[in-house]
């Protein structure tokens, strides 16, 4: 962009547009978004303790479009929040 403040108004409105993430993002990008959001879940929930024991979380399928050093992270991050 030429003029500056055109730029920041752009890049605002493409923040809150509505997009099929499917068409959007990779597969390995949506399995790691979907992560994100899991340990999200349980680490910034005022009832972490109740999520962990009351939660059961399916994986199928969930890490095959990611390489191995990326998905090895996830489960150690996944075994500290005590997600079995």
């Amino acid at each position: 962009c030429v003029i500056q403040n055109s730029c920041s108004i752009h890049r605002h409105e493409l923040f809150f547009q509505v997009a099929d993430w499917s068409m959007v993002l990779s597969m390995g990008e949506q399995q790691r978004l979907s992560f994100l959001r899991l340990l999200a879940l349980f680490t910034l929930s005022p009832n972490k303790n109740r999520l962990v024991q009351e939660t059961l979380v399916f994986l199928d399928e969930s890490t095959s479009a990611l390489d191995m050093k990326t998905e090895r992270e996830i489960y150690i991050h996944l075994h500290q929040l005590r997600v079995w």
